[in-house]
C-alpha cells in the first residue's frame, strides 16, 4: 500500500516538474533583463556625472 502510494505522488511530481521548470525559466529571464536595465541606467548615471564633474571643473565654478 505504501509503494503505491509514494508511486502516485512520484508520478505527479514527475507531471509538475516540466511545468515548474518553465515557470523558473520564465522568471530567471524576466530578472535578468531587468538586471540589464538596471545597469544601463547606473552606467548612464556614471556617465551624466563625469560629463558635469568636467563642466564644473572645465567653468571654474571649484
Amino acid at each position: 500500500m505504501w509503494g503505491r502510494k509514494e508511486r502516485r505522488e512520484r508520478g505527479i511530481m514527475e507531471a509538475w516538474k516540466p511545468r515548474i521548470k518553465q515557470t523558473a525559466e520564465v522568471i530567471l529571464e524576466g530578472a535578468e533583463i531587468v538586471m540589464r536595465a538596471v545597469l544601463f541606467v547606473v552606467i548612464m548615471l556614471a556617465i551624466e556625472l563625469c560629463v558635469m564633474g568636467l563642466c564644473y571643473v572645465a567653468c571654474g565654478r571649484w
